[in-house]
């Protein structure tokens, strides 16, 4: 895309004009001409929509609507983006919500909900909003999922993420993408193959676990060894298997394979948060007199204990 300015092409500034605050206008995307790079931009990144020469700030107020949490932006944010060019967001202040970061209470511990990748954040959620809501956004084209993905990923990158922490987000976002933006068929196919990785690996992990612990040799790749020996041949299996198992998600072979291995090498730790995170949420319930709610969480609680115990006793 050409960074000099055209006869119709529009400022930053203009473009922004497209941006309103109005409740009772339903939030849809907008669709502009062609729009001029801002001179101050020597490349891509984030920017203030109403003056690119000074840095920009993201101004938030807080909210509660219906007993939940969200967020309203009080100014838009822009990010130039080096295939698609200026993406602003929101179209519309005034209905635009936002969680932050879209991450399960569970995981805050690895991916918090806020921090350096927030910007990035916000403006994913313009682009790929919640179902109910049509996503709220000015650019030069319409913007598909897996478009709205990558810009999340650039995005990140240009904040100075870490390279782990944003390679996961984007693979999160990505199986979202793969579960809604496509054919029912195709749909079910990706539905069945994140289903076959994570419970292929769950129970791998499972396994490997009881026969580095000697209680059994379950699994072909590790056997009778010094314990050395075990682990680092665990771990070239919690490479290789996921790597196989990732052939599954086609064109998102890439995303199959960060959530195999992440999740091989951070299984224990996840089973250990899974369980005290849900008693914590059955007594909290508990003491709330949601005795249906406290009940559910105190099962999530036991269920991996239960299995743990059973496949150690049908291992012994």
């Amino acid at each position: 895309m050409s960074d000099v300015m055209s006869d119709e092409a529009l400022s930053v500034q203009a473009a922004l004009e497209r941006v309103i605050d109005d409740a009772n206008q339903p939030a849809q995307p907008v669709v502009v001409p062609n729009i001029a790079k801002p001179p101050e931009m020597s490349g891509r990144g984030f920017f203030d929509p109403s003056d690119p020469s000074r840095p920009y700030t993201v101004v938030l107020r807080q909210l509660v609507e219906d007993g939940r949490e969200t967020f309203k932006l009080e100014r838009p944010i822009g990010y130039w983006d080096e295939h698609v060019g200026a993406v602003i967001v929101p179209a519309n202040l005034a209905t635009f919500r936002t969680d932050l970061t879209s991450v399960p209470r569970l995981f805050t511990w690895l991916v918090p909900k806020t921090g350096e990748h927030l910007s990035a954040a916000l403006v994913h959620d313009g682009l790929v909003h919640n179902k109910s809501d049509p996503p709220t956004y000015v650019a030069q084209r319409p913007i598909d999922r897996a478009t709205a993905d990558r810009i999340f990923r650039d995005g990140m990158r240009d904040l100075q993420t870490p390279r782990v922490r944003r390679w996961l987000v984007w693979t999160a976002v990505t199986m979202a993408t793969m579960a809604t933006g496509a054919p029912w068929w195709r749909r079910l196919w990706f539905c069945g193959a994140i289903a076959t990785t994570v419970g292929s690996v769950l129970v791998g992990g499972a396994l490997a676990t009881i026969d580095l612990l000697d209680r059994g040799e379950l699994v072909p790749w590790m056997g009778d060894a010094p314990l050395w020996t075990e682990v680092l041949q665990g771990a070239v299996a919690a490479l290789i298997v996921p790597a196989v198992l990732a052939v599954l998600w086609l064109k998102h072979y890439v995303a199959g394979l960060i959530t195999g291995v992440a999740l091989a090498f951070l299984i224990h730790v996840t089973v250990a948060v899974t369980v005290v995170f849900a008693a914590y949420s059955a007594v909290e319930a508990l003491f709330e007199a949601q005795l249906r709610r406290s009940a559910m969480w105190a099962a999530v609680a036991a269920a991996p204990v239960i299995a743990i115990w059973w496949i150690a006793a049908w291992a012994g």
